[in-house]
């Protein structure tokens, strides 16, 4: 076979990359399916804007899709919800056009086209399964709407949809509903706790020798002389065990202990500190909650509390070594 022929059955199809991140096993599940259905159909295509621009990038990541561009010109979904305006192109010229892409409110055309494409994949498949859901006869759709009213009607009981519904049920239908929109009373609720789970850690260190005891075992066992290598395998005679115990110096004991206070009660300032900045952030959008728009820029003091708090996580990232990932282009 011609090097050619293997590389063209190798290469990834382009096709397969521009769908969204949702999986056809779910999609046979009724609940799952109908929820996909009920939040594309009741919300605007410009809801799942955000969601639809990162269904391609895995295939951008690895040049698999070849992105089209055109200098200078941006496509624009907030805002624009009518069929006529919807994806809208201009051009950018102005110091506020291109504002606009800043924020997010449009894209340029690489990134716009793909979004369009994306999205009129997702609404024709749900287009074409809607006969297959619908009764063909009028008749037959009339009935099925009388006996659902007389259900309804005859119910006591008003269902809840948020009861009873677990945290592992709503992050499997996450991918198929509404995307969530910014809940700072529970985000700020979740800091709290892992900032009291944090000053409890330091207080049993404190005052139960026991939990010191376990603790410090463990770290003992996640120093670097105690991690086997080809240089330090396991002890397998009671020489090399004596051997390995002499490596449990005073140093050895002084660093350990460092190690497991540093780590602790520096949890307990790192969680205190954001909690701080997450209460901050929530006092403000509580005061300016009347003058938040989607079309419209947030109030400067809102807008550098936001700058402020992403450089403060940005940085607890990077020194934890993990990058904190850019949500917003």
């Amino acid at each position: 076979m011609a090097l050619n022929d293997i590389l063209e059955g190798k290469r990834p199809n382009e096709q397969s990359c521009k769908w969204p991140h949702i999986n056809l096993e779910d999609l046979a599940h009724k609940e799952t399916f109908l929820t996909f259905l009920k939040s594309r159909v009741q919300e605007s295509p410009s809801t799942y804007y955000f969601t639809d621009k990162e269904s391609w990038k895995i295939g951008a990541w690895t040049n698999v899709i070849t992105t089209p561009f055109l200098y200078g010109y941006a496509i624009i979904f907030i805002s624009k919800d009518s069929v006529q305006d919807y994806g809208e192109m201009f051009k950018v010229n102005t110091e506020k056009e291109k504002w606009l892409v800043t924020t997010g409110r449009a894209s340029y055309i690489y990134e716009g086209l793909m979004i369009m494409e994306i999205q009129a994949r997702i609404y024709q498949f749900l287009v074409n399964c809607c006969p297959e859901l619908l009764p063909h006869n009028r008749k037959d759709w009339d009935k099925a709407n009388v006996a659902a009213g007389h259900k309804l009607a005859n119910s006591t009981k008003q269902p809840n949809p948020w009861a009873e519904i677990r945290m592992t049920e709503r992050m499997a239908l996450a991918p198929y509903s509404r995307p969530g929109q910014l809940d700072i009373d529970q985000l700020v609720d979740l800091i709290q706790a892992r900032k009291s789970l944090a000053d409890y850690e330091v207080q049993l260190l404190r005052e139960n020798p026991g939990h010191f005891a376990r603790k410090l075992a463990e770290y003992v066992e996640h120093q670097p002389e105690q991690l086997l290598t080809c240089a330090n395998p396991r002890p397998e005679t009671l020489n090399d065990l004596k051997k390995s115990s002499e490596l449990k110096t005073l140093k050895f004991w002084d660093g350990t202990i460092r190690a497991l206070l540093t780590i602790n009660f520096h949890a307990v300032l790192l969680w205190h500190d954001i909690c701080e900045s997450f209460e901050a952030l929530r006092a403000l959008l509580r005061e300016h909650q009347a003058a938040l728009d989607p079309n419209a820029d947030l109030p400067k003091v809102l807008e550098e509390s936001f700058a402020e708090l992403h450089l403060k996580l940005a940085h607890y990232m990077n020194e934890a070594g993990v990058p904190l990932m850019e949500f917003v282009s």
